[in-house]
């Protein structure tokens, strides 16, 4: 039987963009650690 694993953990920096598409919120997030 595999072993349960945990998904890993980011850290959000900064949202940078809130949109509204078909009707659903999505965010445009600067990671941190990571290039934009």
């Amino acid at each position: 039987m595999p072993e349960d694993k945990e998904a890993p953990v980011y850290t959000a920096e900064k949202i940078l963009l809130k949109r509204i598409r078909k009707g659903k919120v999505e965010y445009y997030i600067k990671w941190k650690g990571w290039a934009a």
